[in-house]
């Protein structure tokens, strides 16, 4: 099955190798049954992109935040899994 849509991120072609930005037309092509798909750019498609293809609605992106490591603040010191393996106890620890 043939169908056109514009691209959401960055692709290549799988005939020419040429670069696809986000937004342009490709034809991408999908077999029932099997997961393989194959993308071609407008040069390489068989046939021309439809005139009607709905444009690449707007995305807000979500800017990264940092996550907090616990392991590597100052006033912990790393576990000893030497000492832990054979049942020695840590420092502090009760029982």
């Amino acid at each position: 099955m043939k169908t056109w849509l514009r691209t959401m991120l960055a692709t290549k072609c799988g005939r020419c190798g040429a670069a696809i930005e986000p937004g342009t037309p490709m034809q991408l092509w999908i077999w029932p049954g099997l997961r393989q798909r194959k993308v071609r750019c407008p040069n390489c498609a068989d046939e021309a992109p439809p005139v009607e293809l709905p444009p690449l609605p707007a995305t807000e992106f979500i800017t990264p935040t940092p996550v907090l490591n616990l392991r590597l603040m100052a006033d912990m010191l790393p576990l000893d899994w030497k000492k832990r393996g054979a049942g020695d106890r840590e420092p502090g620890e009760e029982g």
